[in-house]
């Protein structure tokens, strides 16, 4: 019922793309078409095993300049804009739906030489207090509920 209910509302009031303006069609990721949700740029190996910055050496010229106060850093993408709007549609906008859809994409792309089950729990950075006021929600802390 559910399934239908959305395809009715979707045809009477058609959702358009945040970032490109298309129709979207039922089932895709909220606010963000299918097409421009896969112009997402996934990080891959190769990569400096401190950084993470993709790279052909095992590790980059910074870190073997001056080592990272960190022992090893990853990230999933480049911050590009359909992954920049995203997190503002979640940010600022209050999309909390897209909170789920990010928590997928870091699951789908975490890197095979971070394993989840190397750690104990995954700690979202706090919010300022005057910031978590304003949104009413920490952004990371709901990526990291997924």
């Amino acid at each position: 019922m559910n399934r239908w209910l959305e395809s009715l509302i979707t045809f009477i009031y058609p959702a358009k793309c945040r970032r490109c303006d298309m129709p979207m069609g039922v089932g895709q990721v909220h606010y963000l078409c299918d097409e421009c949700w896969g112009q997402i740029e996934c990080l891959a190996p190769p990569w400096c095993q401190i950084c993470g910055v993709p790279h052909r050496n095992v590790v980059c010229a910074d870190c073997r300049a001056q080592s990272p106060l960190y022992d090893r850093f990853r990230s999933i993408a480049f911050y590009e804009p359909t992954l920049r709007e995203a997190i503002h549609l979640l940010k600022y906008d209050k999309k909390l739906i897209l909170a789920k859809h990010l928590s997928h994409l870091i699951q789908a792309h975490l890197p095979a030489d971070l394993s989840a089950t190397d750690y104990d729990f995954l700690l979202p950075i706090p919010l300022h207090t005057r910031r978590y006021r304003e949104r009413g929600f920490n952004q990371a802390e709901r990526i990291a509920q997924g």
